[in-house]
């Protein structure tokens, strides 16, 4: 992943997280929601062998996106920067076409790295 302050913000700084909720789609509309998000011309998409990150830095948001091979494929993970009355947060929402135990271990994957990130900072 790449190491700009959007992602260090997403992804290491501790912040409290919520969500880890997802949608069902069709993979037809998977398709659309991915050419709508690649519309977006102000974007950093920096290409795995398993998941492309896209960076959208207006949205304050980053997308993984599975690709064929990657055990939770075709799906979508969005975790974007919330302020509420001068409080930050994450917040994360899948996508899926995949089974919906499959999304639910993906997420859960995330909670946990989550959660081990938010110990290290509350010591």
């Amino acid at each position: 992943m790449r190491s700009s302050a959007l992602m260090t913000l997403l992804f290491n700084a501790g912040l409290p997280v919520s969500g880890y909720e997802f949608e069902q789609h069709s993979p037809d509309e998977r398709e659309a929601l991915l050419r709508q998000l690649f519309a977006d011309t102000d974007m950093v998409v920096t290409t795995n062998p398993a998941v492309t990150l896209v960076e959208i830095e207006a949205e304050q948001a980053a997308y993984l996106i599975t690709e064929v091979g990657h055990f939770a494929h075709p799906s979508i993970i969005r975790r974007s920067l919330s302020v509420h009355k001068g409080a930050k947060t994450i917040q994360v929402r899948g996508f899926t076409a995949a089974p919906s135990d499959i999304m639910s271990t993906w997420l859960g994957q995330f909670r946990m790295q989550d959660e081990l990130i938010g110990q290290t900072f509350a010591r």
